[in-house]
């Protein structure tokens, strides 16, 4: 209970009850890539398509996410990611 400059008496409406409290646990560890395996056989193709693997669930990925090596190869760049 508080006291007022007055004297009189000011009871605080938030409480803290223990029972509400929550635990939580911060994952300080940023996933990694498990595996990078093409979902079709490589050939001639005009686009390829690879299904990678992270070491935990992951949100929020984007084709920034990603770089190409192209070395040898023009024109190439990663137009999308899904799932």
């Amino acid at each position: 209970m508080l006291r007022t400059f007055s004297g009189g008496s000011f009871e605080p409406a938030l409480r803290f009850n223990p029972a509400d409290a929550r635990l939580y646990t911060v994952d300080a560890t940023a996933p990694t890539v498990s595996s990078i395996v093409p979902a079709s056989s490589p050939s001639n193709a005009s686009s390829m398509n690879y299904t990678v693997t992270f070491s935990e669930s992951v949100n929020g990925v984007a084709t920034g996410n990603f770089s190409l090596n192209t070395s040898g190869v023009t024109g190439a760049s990663i137009t999308s990611v899904s799932g």
